[in-house]
């Protein structure tokens, strides 16, 4: 099985037993995958939504292409949280 970035991450949170560190790393993780970190949250930086916010501009602009983005993205604060339990 191929685990992705976010699900390696989210391994690493999981297995982590020191409380100060899991901490930090869930809310970098939250930071970095997450609306949380959004470029509206964070001055002059982005993350995954910011990328597939902007990638569903782009392909709301064209005819020929189907938009479904929004669609994928939109349940991936409950499919992290789901993988931190």
């Amino acid at each position: 099985m191929v685990l992705t970035q976010v699900q390696k991450k989210v391994k690493t949170v999981k297995m982590t037993k020191n409380t100060q560190y899991q901490i930090a790393a869930r809310k970098a993780l939250y930071r970095d995958y997450t609306h949380l970190g959004n470029y509206k949250y964070r001055k002059g930086y982005g993350n995954f939504i910011t990328y597939a916010t902007k990638a569903e501009k782009i392909f709301a602009e064209s005819s020929l292409l189907e938009n479904r983005i929004h669609d994928q993205v939109k349940a991936h604060w409950k499919k992290i949280n789901d993988r931190l339990r």
